[in-house]
């Protein structure tokens, strides 16, 4: 459960890593040519990202709860799962017809 925990936070990380690059290239740009909507792609993950790792290990080490940690940390690949399932439930019940 411990090695799961840590690569879920390692996988958090560097994707909280690759957004705060991407941030930090928008801010490099000229800003007559970068509009509001490309912050608000990138620093919203910055902001889920952050909340994720942070109450993952407020959750292990003030909580002592590592069970829990380790769920939070899974969240995103929860989500992804239950999303992918309602993707082919839903193609199954339409039948192929999406005209």
């Amino acid at each position: 459960m411990n090695v799961i925990f840590w690569l879920a936070i390692l996988s958090e990380f560097a994707g909280l890593v690759y957004y705060l690059r991407k941030f930090w290239l928008l801010t490099r740009e000229n800003p007559a040519y970068v509009y509001p909507e490309q912050y608000r792609q990138v620093l919203y993950p910055i902001m889920v990202l952050s909340l994720l790792i942070i109450v993952s290990l407020t959750a292990k080490y003030c909580f002592r709860s590592s069970g829990s940690a380790t769920f939070i940390a899974l969240l995103p690949l929860v989500m992804l799962v239950v999303v992918l399932l309602m993707v082919i439930i839903t193609a199954i019940w339409a039948g192929g017809k999406w005209r």
